[in-house]
């Protein structure tokens, strides 16, 4: 299950050179912080290629939403613990429909 789930992750941070537009950056940021105890915003900054500055809108726009992060001064942002969303991996194989098997 971790292997598959790093496996996607280092998928995910491939991309983030390419350039990624704010949702997808903002999930990226989510990903970052439960794959890393704390994350300073200038490692946030230059994973994905943004601004220190942009680094705060985000972390802000996810707290707006309700995402539970914190920050530890002189550490950096970090997840408030019981947070998790689990990975979300999808197959070629269709799952049958409801009530047929």
């Amino acid at each position: 299950m971790w292997g598959e789930w790093l496996t996607n992750f280092s998928v995910l941070l491939a991309f983030t050179r390419l350039g990624m537009n704010r949702i997808d950056r903002l999930f990226g940021l989510v990903t970052l912080l439960q794959a890393q105890r704390y994350v300073p915003a200038e490692r946030v900054a230059a994973q994905f290629g943004i601004s220190v500055r942009t680094v705060y809108h985000n972390i802000r726009a996810l707290d707006e939403q309700g995402t539970p992060i914190s920050i530890r001064s002189g550490v950096g942002y970090f997840l408030v613990h019981g947070c998790f969303l689990p990975p979300v991996s999808f197959s070629q194989t269709p799952r049958p429909r409801r009530g047929q098997r």
